[in-house]
């Protein structure tokens, strides 16, 4: 990493935004916008991003899901819908959700509505007693015209989740 990229990181882990939102005890969503000047698939937030993830899982022990966009950007893993499934298949990884064998889940469907439906029962019926941490890296990849209702939809989703009452 360059020096200017290295103080990219250090600018984004040190702002005071990030400070507050680490110390919330209400842990609302947080959007950094890395204000790149190249759009590399590994950028200096996917640094701060894994250093978050990192310090949330291995530390803290916080159950974290995370996405890293610029490494999913084309085929047919670079999309709104194969995310919103990996992060389903990592919620079900961590062993915490109600799920029996007898459950189809249906993560073949590529109806947007039905997964999210889906993360939020789990995410609901889980036994986790932590905040889960979702990390999403390099969203504007998925900000083209035929995908940019989508990731709305997934960040607005998200957010929503991080702003509502767990009961």
């Amino acid at each position: 990493m360059t020096l200017d990229d290295q103080d990219r990181v250090g600018a984004i882990v040190d702002h005071q935004a990030v400070t507050d939102w680490l110390l919330d005890p209400q842990s609302p969503a947080l959007l950094v916008h890395g204000n790149g000047r190249r759009h590399d698939p590994i950028a200096p937030t996917s640094v701060a991003c894994a250093l978050l993830i990192h310090v949330f899982s291995k530390k803290l022990h916080f159950p974290t899901l995370y996405w890293y966009c610029g490494l999913h950007d084309s085929g047919s893993r670079g999309n709104p819908l194969s995310m919103l499934k990996n992060l389903i298949c990592q919620l079900l990884s961590l062993s915490c959700c109600v799920c029996s064998m007898d459950d189809q889940l249906g993560l073949d469907t590529q109806d947007f509505a039905k997964l999210m439906r889906i993360f939020v029962r789990l995410l609901r019926s889980s036994s986790l007693v932590a905040p889960v941490v979702c990390v999403l890296d390099g969203i504007s990849f998925y900000e083209a015209r035929h995908q940019r209702v989508e990731t709305s939809k997934l960040v607005d989703e998200l957010a929503g989740l991080a702003r509502s009452d767990p009961s």
